[in-house]
């Protein structure tokens, strides 16, 4: 819930389907602004605003310890684990709704992952907009847009190997 500047309450609201947030359909969200109108204060402005997710577009490198990485970002130990990739939709999970969103808050997500060696970030835009640092979420929750690209690239302490682009279609 926020205020703007002419004392209107803008109430955003998403509902849980599983472990994904999705937006209200038209007449859930009819009752729940029916609900807040019968409940508010009297003279009390209010709008109620159910949106799809703000999508996050990335281009990124990832700079990876080659003893537990193969050259697509996943485990050696485990094929079909790719944690940067889970470190980055997980960050998206527990971002604070309705809040600002923090690049540095992923850096530091994705470097919490064991053998990320360095995350950069090369691009980065929510709806198409491009920003640096931080951004408002106008839906207030935020989910990877499959044009993101990963690449991967090996490091050894003084070589690098090649590296390869994983787009997140493949996901």
């Amino acid at each position: 819930i926020k205020e703007d500047a002419n004392a209107t309450l803008f109430i955003k609201v998403v509902k849980a389907v599983g472990e994904q947030l999705t937006k209200l359909d038209t007449n859930q969200l009819a009752a729940f602004t029916a609900y807040v109108n019968r409940r508010k204060l009297a003279g009390t402005k209010i709008e109620v605003q159910s949106l799809d997710a703000d999508l996050l577009e990335l281009q990124v490198e990832v700079l990876l310890d080659p003893l537990l990485f193969d050259p697509t970002g996943k485990l050696l130990s485990d094929g079909s684990s790719e944690p940067v990739y889970q470190a980055i939709v997980r960050h998206l999970k527990v971002f604070d709704f309705g809040g600002t969103f923090y690049l540095s808050k992923l850096i530091d997500s994705v470097m919490d992952t064991q053998g990320v060696k360095d995350f950069y970030i090369t691009s980065s835009k929510l709806n198409g907009s491009s920003f640096t640092q931080k951004i408002e979420s106008s839906a207030g929750y935020i989910k990877l847009d499959p044009n993101t690209h990963i690449t991967y690239v090996l490091s050894w302490s003084k070589h690098i190997g090649p590296a390869t682009t994983t787009p997140l279609l493949a996901h």
